[in-house]
Order: structure tokens, then C-alpha cells, then sequence
């Protein structure tokens, strides 16, 4: 498959993973292309004529274009590198756009410093309007798609009043970023947060997970937990454990090297030969069962186990 084709094939799975479940309806089809080419005024309206349908399986959709055409409405876009933009309203940011810029871009240093990668593909941050931060919209805290002029990272601006906050924040998002184009889009997503977490450096028990209060779940479970919905409390909360686990075994990843070994496995991902990935093909091996192994020596299943049991 064409590089090319494979973006479309992860912007097709990020519409997945953000807005619930998909089918071949030609309003989602239409309102979600309008969304990936940034036509944000187009995307409502299509959107808005389909989002009530389907038992309102698209309502979480439309109310996440309809946020980020808001936010445009107000936004001032700045260039902060060749391959990194900043869209803000410079009047909600508790810090001036000068400092928005530099903290961003530190934050986004970092991850390419310690994964061992190198900037290159355009990315835009936004920072999503006051009036748009509400529990009503999906992934409040923050998101990354992967449009067709850049990968774009939208953030509540209510994050520039905490430094500290916004850097992890950003260092979250960039690592999707990094992991998409690294891997070709072949990286699950269990794989994707792993990587996020870790670039975040979020400080977190996993006691939970230890004295039983929480269930660490298998490879294909921990990625479905992921797509639950988060605006139901129960929901919520299998999100939030699905993180914790993703944590974890970043943790674990981490003891077993560094940061720039766990960037060689997402390099691992694209580097097989022709007769490598029909091997693959014919044996029903993943991508990320195969890099595992050429970059630690075992695979998924066990990866599981031993940062299941190194939590003991």
C-alpha cells in the first residue's frame, strides 16, 4: 500500500476512534471529508444534517467541528516553525502568544529529543475557545487528527494558565503525531497511547491494577476500551483505566532502555522488506507483534504479561 493510501487509512480509523462507530452513510462520508480538508463552515452544515440521525451516533462528531469552526471564528494563526502552526485567540490565553509559542515548541523538542525524531511533517496546534469547553464535547482534554494539510492538535486554551500542564498536554499529542507518520499509520492504538503517556511523563499509580480493584485487559480489549463513550460516567472510567494500562507499560518499556529505543520500535513498523510483509500476511502476524520482536525479542502477548507482572 502507497504511503498515501495508508494516511487515508488512518484518518479513516482517527474518525473511528474519536466519533464512535462509522458506517457508509453519504452525510458522515461528505461532513467528515469537508472536516479533514479544514472546510470547517462546510462540515457543520453537512454534519448537522445527519448528526441527529442513527440514533445520534454522530452527534459527537458534529459537536467536535462545530468547536473547532468556532475556535477559527475568533483565531488568529501563527507560524512558529516551517512545519508548526499555532491557531489561538490571543485574547482568552492567560499567556501571550510569544510564550504560547516557545512553550509549545519545547514540548514538541522534547519528544523528538528523547524518541530520537526528527520534525518534519506540518503540524497546527489549537487552542480550542472558552465557549467551546464544556462537558458536552467529546475529548475535551485534548486530540490529534491527522488532516490532509497537517496533523492537527486541538487543546482546551484553559491550559495556558498551567505551564506545567500544557507542556504535558502537548507532549501527549506530538507523540501521536510522531507515532502516526513514524509507523505509517500501522500503530494500534493501545501502541499510540503507550507513546503518549510516556512522552507525557504522567505520574500515576498502578496499584489498581495490582491488588485486583482494576482488570489490566488483553491487546484487542484495551484497544476497544479506549472507544468507549466518555460522557457516560461508567465509560468514563474504563477510558480512564485504559490509560493507566497504556502508562504502565510504557513504564515497563522504559526499564527495558530508553526512550530512543521505544522511537526504534515505532521504526520498526515500516522497515520490513517485500518478503517480510507477505510473510507476515500469510502468517496473520501484526505489525506490532513483528516490530516487538525485532526491537525487544518478544511480542505482544508477552509484552502484556511481563508489565502485568512487573507491577507486582
Amino acid at each position: 500500500m502507497s504511503e498515501t493510501g495508508q494516511v487515508g487509512d488512518r484518518r479513516r480509523v482517527v474518525g473511528q476512534w474519536r466519533y464512535g462507530a462509522i458506517d457508509e452513510s453519504i452525510g458522515w462520508r461528505v461532513a467528515m471529508e469537508l472536516y479533514l480538508r479544514e472546510n470547517l463552515a462546510g462540515a457543520v452544515d453537512a454534519a448537522s444534517e445527519v448528526a441527529g440521525s442513527m440514533e445520534g451516533r454522530f452527534v459527537g462528531f458534529y459537536r467536535v467541528i462545530e468547536a473547532e469552526k468556532e475556535t477559527r471564528d475568533t483565531a488568529t494563526v501563527f507560524d512558529v516553525r516551517p512545519w508548526l502552526t499555532l491557531e489561538v485567540a490571543p485574547l482568552e490565553s492567560a499567556l501571550s502568544v510569544d510564550h504560547l509559542e516557545t512553550a509549545i515548541l519545547e514540548a514538541c523538542d522534547e519528544v523528538a529529543r528523547e524518541f530520537a525524531w526528527e520534525h518534519g511533517p506540518a503540524t497546527r496546534v489549537t487552542m480550542l475557545s472558552r465557549e467551546v469547553d464544556d462537558p458536552w464535547l467529546p475529548n475535551r482534554h485534548g486530540y490529534c487528527v491527522d488532516k490532509v494539510e497537517y496533523t492537527k492538535i486541538c487543546l482546551p486554551v484553559g491550559l495556558t494558565a498551567d505551564p506545567e500542564e500544557l507542556a504535558g498536554a502537548v507532549r501527549h499529542e506530538y507523540a501521536h503525531v510522531m507515532t502516526g507518520h513514524r509507523t505509517q499509520g500501522r500503530c494500534p492504538r493501545w501502541l499510540d497511547e503507550v507513546f503518549a503517556m510516556t512522552a507525557e511523563r504522567a505520574d500515576l499509580s498502578f496499584r489498581d491494577f495490582v491488588v485486583g480493584h482494576a482488570r489490566w485487559l488483553k491487546e484487542q480489549d484495551l484497544d476497544r476500551a479506549f472507544q468507549q463513550d466518555r460522557t457516560s460516567r461508567e465509560g468514563a472510567a474504563v477510558v480512564r483505566q485504559a490509560y493507566r494500562q497504556s502508562a504502565a507499560i510504557g513504564d515497563y518499556l522504559m526499564g527495558l532502555g530508553s526512550q530512543e529505543k521505544m522511537g526504534s520500535l515505532l521504526d520498526a513498523f515500516s522497515d520490513n522488506s517485500l518478503l517480510g510483509e507477505l510473510a507476515m500476511r500469510v502468517t496473520g502476524q501484526s505489525y506490532s507483534d513483528e516490530a516487538l520482536r525485532q526491537t525487544y525479542g518478544f511480542g505482544v502477548e508477552e509484552l502484556f504479561e511481563r508489565a502485568f507482572k512487573s507491577l507486582a
